[in-house]
């Protein structure tokens, strides 16, 4: 089973810098950030595998930094950034990892899309942020945190803004089918895993939230279809809101 992490903004996620900041949250996910007071070279935005402190776990309002999966050591990863900047890379992407005292290790960063990362036994806590420099607008629909092992399976193309992301296998061995996994937004992040298996068959994984309906899911899933000219659309639903879901999809397909 390989595991693709999308990592989110919340609104309620304190690793903000927001003195001086318009921000607007939007119900997908996207976020617009704009902050032209912010100097050069300060976090924007970030995420972490570990608090160095001491939370009230009652009244712990920092429970989304604290999401960062645990990823596995010694393996490559592709952090890819999923959304634009004005001007174009003029906003940094880094990975910073720290040993078990919090002191720091690494640190990579680059102003393009993409960065490839691992970490190693000693590296036990990291940081992934969003770092500032001539930025004067931001619009983020998410961090896609990919394995290397993945990606030579498929092509991957999030399509955020419209609530799903495409896996397209390199594998060129005919089928029939494409399959639809449809899962609840995640406000932190979503974990999305694909088994190792039928790696020539096309998925697309659906994030839905609470303004998705059933026609708008059918749609998603026949333009799929019609995009590899398939005979077959194989349904999986993660959870039982995705479940209700594509059960208004069964009944709506019934009628016909």
């Amino acid at each position: 089973m390989e595991t693709m992490y999308v990592l989110h903004w919340d609104s309620d996620d304190t690793n903000t810098d927001t003195y001086g900041s318009q921000i607007n949250y939007q119900n997908n996910g996207t976020v617009h950030y704009q902050n032209e007071l912010q100097p050069a070279g300060k976090k924007i935005h970030w995420w972490e595998t570990h608090y160095y402190g001491d939370p009230d776990p009652l009244n712990d309002t920092r429970y989304g930094s604290k999401r960062l999966p645990q990823l596995p050591r010694n393996q490559t990863f592709s952090l890819s950034f999923s959304g634009s900047a004005e001007p174009e890379n003029s906003v940094g992407l880094t990975v910073m990892s720290f040993d078990e005292s919090g002191q720091l290790l690494n640190q990579k960063m680059t102003l393009e899309s993409e960065l490839n990362f691992d970490l190693d036994d000693d590296e036990k806590e990291y940081e992934i942020a969003l770092v500032k420099f001539n930025n004067t607008k931001l619009l983020f629909r998410g961090l896609l945190t990919i394995p290397e092992s993945m990606l030579e399976n498929y092509q991957i193309k999030s399509h955020l803004e419209q609530g799903f992301i495409d896996f397209i296998p390199r594998n060129t061995d005919k089928t029939d089918t494409v399959e639809i996994m449809v899962r609840t937004f995640h406000r932190i992040i979503d974990a999305i895993e694909l088994p190792e298996r039928k790696l020539n068959v096309p998925v697309r994984v659906v994030l839905i939230n609470d303004s998705w309906n059933s026609k708008q899911l059918q749609h998603v899933g026949n333009d799929f279809q019609k995009q590899f000219q398939q005979k077959r659309v194989k349904w999986m639903a993660n959870d039982l809101k995705a479940q209700n879901l594509l059960n208004s999809v069964d009944m709506n397909l019934k009628r016909k």
